[in-house]
């Protein structure tokens, strides 16, 4: 059997990430918001093609994004941040740089 959007053009992919996207804040925020937890997003394991939809929809939702991509893209020493072996994994100085831009968007956004 066919995957349900093997074949699906640009378009029709970037239309379903974005329900898929929208709809899985829709259960966080519910969930969340009844308890007072502030949700923020991060796009570090997401694909370039869906990076302006990620910003679309926190904008949507009035939700903080903090951009790991590019704050990992423009990091000057970045090949050490990720692992000697497998480069879609991050090494130790890549996970704790990731922990220090969480926290300090936390902080800027007067979350912490």
């Amino acid at each position: 059997p066919q995957a349900p959007l093997e074949g699906a053009d640009e378009e029709a992919l970037g239309r379903y990430y974005l329900q898929a996207l929208d709809a899985s804040l829709r259960t966080i925020v519910g969930a969340a918001e009844p308890h007072g937890v502030q949700i923020v997003v991060e796009n570090l394991s997401s694909l370039p093609a869906q990076q302006d939809i990620i910003r679309e929809v926190c904008r949507r939702w009035d939700l903080p994004l903090v951009d790991l991509q590019a704050a990992l893209a423009e990091h000057p020493r970045r090949r050490e941040l990720l692992h000697p072996q497998q480069n879609l994994r991050l090494s130790p100085e890549g996970n704790r740089f990731i922990a220090e831009t969480l926290y300090r968007a936390l902080v800027d956004q007067g979350m912490l």
